[in-house]
């Protein structure tokens, strides 16, 4: 039909949406001062651009670069020949070191624990749960509660969802160390010569 064009657009899907969606990220178009940042870079108005966690981080290296179709009209206005005059370029992979099942494991276990009350008596409304590889300090989990569901992203944005699951307790949060931080003390006194390995204190 003359003045319609069908074209083939790209479409995420994701394993698990609701799985570790702060450090995955979202996407979202391009605004306007984005774009007068990266359109030296080869970028469009109508793109989209990462706009948090690892779409964000590593958007340079996701990626690729457009390809060019043109097309050729008859007097009528009829497309009669195309021919890609430049090849697109896909972007880069990313692979996290998320262990799936572990996150999964930590969401649930922060799920069950909201709503019960602290040493103070006062309810928890949101918490976190970083794990780490000791001998690597890859990142396992990043879990955070709220959260929220990457396909669902539009019900969050008007701020009507209580305790803000849109922000990223994990990496952003600010909180005491608590116990987690009784090890650094370890091994400064150990380094110092201040305590030997089997001193009781």
């Amino acid at each position: 039909i003359r003045g319609i064009a069908i074209n083939v657009v790209s479409y995420r899907e994701y394993a698990d949406s609701t799985l570790a969606p702060h450090t995955v990220g979202t996407i979202g178009k391009i605004n306007a001062e984005e774009w007068e940042t990266l359109k030296d870079k080869g970028y469009s108005y109508n793109d989209y651009v990462g706009k948090s966690g690892v779409e964000k981080a590593f958007e340079d290296y996701l990626r690729g670069t457009d390809g060019q179709l043109t097309c050729y009209f008859d007097k009528s206005g009829d497309v009669v020949y195309t021919e890609v005059t430049k090849q697109p370029v896909q972007g880069n992979t990313v692979f996290l070191t998320i262990d799936s099942k572990l996150q999964k494991t930590a969401q649930d276990a922060l799920a069950a624990n909201i709503g019960t009350l602290n040493s103070k008596g006062q309810s928890i409304t949101g918490g976190s749960v970083v794990i780490t590889e000791v001998s690597t300090g890859k990142v396992l989990t990043a879990a955070n509660y709220p959260s929220y569901d990457l396909e669902k992203l539009s019900d969050y944005l008007d701020g009507s969802v209580a305790n803000n699951p849109l922000f990223d307790r994990a990496l952003r949060g600010v909180y005491p160390p608590g116990s987690a931080y009784k090890p650094m003390v370890a091994i400064a006194g150990l380094q110092e010569g201040i305590v030997e390995p089997y001193d009781t204190i």
